[in-house]
């Protein structure tokens, strides 16, 4: 889990707040991105680093926000949700997140990727290879019989 704090302007208030919040992604939102994406997740942060398309850079951006985001409870747990992530997508907080991830300053990317997957950005590829051996999706089996 990640722990962002991020300082935005309130609509309504104009005020200027910092709160903190919660990224994650599981396992299996990693495969289901990894999936996903055109030469998979390893393969979008190695062309990031060398020839970025805009367009994309930013669909990924989005998808890994908002796929991460979640809220603690009391008791522990995170809680991730669309309409939670809806939420979020609607506030100031994610664009001042969108930014830094799009600006890459201190190379914040890394960072933020590192933080919701719980490794290095550089080591994606082991989690994708050491997740039951999975490179491609098994093919599915249809059956006639019942």
């Amino acid at each position: 889990m990640y722990k962002i704090p991020l300082t935005y302007t309130m609509l309504d208030t104009g005020e200027q707040v910092t709160r903190d919040f919660y990224f994650n992604l599981t396992k299996s939102d990693i495969l289901k991105i990894h999936f996903s994406l055109d030469g998979g997740l390893d393969g979008f942060i190695e062309r990031l680093k060398s020839d970025p398309d805009i367009r994309s850079v930013m669909d990924v951006f989005e998808e890994l926000i908002l796929k991460s985001y979640g809220k603690r409870t009391p008791e522990g747990r995170f809680i991730k949700s669309k309409e939670l992530s809806q939420e979020f997508a609607a506030s100031d907080a994610y664009s001042e997140l969108f930014i830094k991830l799009f600006n890459n300053e201190d190379n914040f990317v890394d960072k933020f990727i590192e933080g919701v997957i719980g490794v290095p950005a550089d080591k994606v590829n082991e989690i994708i290879a050491n997740t039951s051996d999975m490179k491609k999706p098994a093919p599915v089996a249809i059956s006639s019989e019942f």
